[in-house]
């Protein structure tokens, strides 16, 4: 056997571990937190995987040049475990995004629904920026919608009423404050999804830092919005990223 055979031999079976190795410890690390797949490290994490499957095609490569069995069969495992591990995790991930950005959408629909209802009662205006969330509470009387909803922070952290967490997720845009919704003469942001509080208020400087996660590079990350339009209907929309910067914010020209 020559001396450049033996080397290929090497090199195909260090690759086939590298397979391994790359492919594997991302997934045990999900697995014991999960939080780290998502939002900040899902981009590191998939490029381990790209590299791991990679590298097992190389080692399988490598090993059929010299026709050499054990690596042929190592890189091939490396291979196979690596890019059903990245499946996997690419459809947990999903799934995973896929069912908060459902329940955002519904809760807002749900807001938007009260906020309306408010509109309805009030001549048409909106509530006032300084109060909404007392506002939209008192006017929503015995309806539940503010009652379905997982506490998301605990009593210790504010005095609101913790039965309706739901509206503590959200500001209303300052620009908006008391406007008639006969005086909107285009589609304007409404409520957005911003850090814990109560009656907040503001405009994009106030949008909670991290939005729901995209996965890079199947698709994009983004926020839901109300928006409120000419013809004073309420819409729940999800905008990406790259469109935020499109956003109408003020309610006439």
């Amino acid at each position: 056997m020559v001396k450049s055979e033996k080397r290929k031999r090497l090199i195909s079976l260090c690759l086939g571990i590298l397979s391994l190795m790359l492919g594997v410890p991302p997934y045990l690390i999900c697995v014991l937190h999960w939080e780290l797949l998502f939002p900040e490290y899902d981009n590191f994490l998939v490029l381990f995987w790209f590299a791991a499957i990679a590298t097992g095609l190389l080692a399988t490569k490598t090993a059929r040049a010299v026709k050499f069995k054990p690596g042929i069969i190592l890189g091939r495992i490396g291979f196979g475990i690596s890019t059903f591990l990245f499946l996997l995790m690419l459809l947990l991930f999903a799934e995973t995004i896929s069912d908060g950005r459902m329940t955002c959408s519904r809760e807002m629909q749900d807001l938007s629904s009260v906020t309306q209802q408010y509109s309805e009662h009030n001549e048409g205006t909106l509530p006032d920026a300084d109060t909404w969330c007392d506002q939209l509470l008192e006017s929503a009387g015995d309806l539940e919608i503010f009652e379905r909803f997982e506490a998301w922070i605990s009593s210790s952290d504010s005095n609101v009423s913790y039965s309706h967490e739901i509206i503590t997720r959200y500001a209303i845009n300052i620009n908006l404050d008391s406007y008639r919704l006969a005086d909107i003469d285009r589609q304007t942001v409404l409520m957005f999804e911003t850090d814990i509080g109560w009656n907040q208020n503001g405009t994009s400087d106030i949008l909670v830092p991290e939005g729901h996660p995209g996965f890079w590079p199947f698709f994009e990350g983004g926020y839901h919005f109300i928006f409120v339009g000419p013809d004073s209907t309420f819409t729940v929309k999800f905008i990406k990223n790259s469109e935020l910067d499109s956003l109408n914010w003020m309610p006439a020209e």
